[in-house]
């Protein structure tokens, strides 16, 4: 929704999502859980299983979406906003040059968008941050298109949405590459329910901290991620001049 600028704060989806947010149900100290304890009820793809000590793995992402929603659609002086604003500092003060992961390293660019995008740098100071992210970029971006099938790692494009992206000059050819490799796996690579293959490295649905195969749920999360992936390139297709929109 941020995606597209929807902002009825009335809608009962983002009613649903205040309402969440407003019960601080598995808000820790300083950010919301990756993981919850019902994860396991149901079928889950395995990254999500709660286990003790893994509720803080990637709760960068979590908590910037969430914090971010909060102060689109609250009010400055109310409790939320505040609490909000206070684990958005606390956040950006955690990014150091010990982070190693590409998934986090590419949230914290995300953070520095929204900041941008809602015109708030003279209330969050992300100096430090926009300094140490193009390094943090450059080193943990994958370009070796062998390694982007089948591997979960950091494409370009999780860094790159544009070539206004302070992130592209020195990578345009790895961008270039990856588009290619896009346009390629959206002709020739499609499963025969013309969905990605969202099983193509080998996991599998679980529940109870049990593997089982989940039809409806396996169902279901493909044509998600169908959705998702055409949203994502069509959007860089276009940021990127591969697709012709002028019909």
């Amino acid at each position: 929704m941020d995606e597209i600028d929807f902002d009825d704060i009335q809608h009962p989806v983002l009613q649903g999502i205040l309402k969440y947010i407003e019960s601080n149900v598995y808000l820790a100290e300083k950010s919301w859980s990756w993981t919850i304890p019902t994860n396991n009820d149901y079928a889950h793809a395995p990254w999500y299983t709660f286990e003790t000590g893994n509720t803080e793995a990637y709760s960068e992402l979590v908590t910037i979406g969430l914090v971010f929603f909060i102060i689109r659609h609250t009010e400055e002086n109310s409790a939320i906003y505040k609490k909000a604003a206070a684990l958005l500092e606390g956040v950006i003060c955690k990014f150091s040059d010990s982070t190693t992961d590409f998934f986090t390293i590419s949230s914290y660019c995300e953070l520095v968008r929204k900041i941008e995008k809602y015109k708030l740098e003279s209330r969050f100071d992300i100096k430090t941050v926009k300094e140490r992210l193009p390094m943090a970029v450059n080193t943990y971006m994958e370009r070796d298109p062998f390694k982007w099938d089948g591997c979960w790692c950091g494409r370009p494009s999780f860094f790159i949405k544009s070539p206004e992206s302070v992130y592209y000059k020195g990578n345009e050819d790895s961008m270039s590459k990856e588009l290619d490799w896009q346009l390629d796996k959206m002709t020739g690579r499609l499963t025969e329910l013309n969905v990605w293959n969202v099983n193509a490295n080998g996991w599998y649905w679980e529940h109870n901290n049990r593997g089982g195969e989940y039809p409806m749920e396996s169902f279901i999360s493909a044509n998600c991620w169908e959705i998702i992936d055409a949203i994502n390139n069509i959007r860089l297709f276009k940021n990127f001049g591969r697709m012709d929109f002028s019909c």
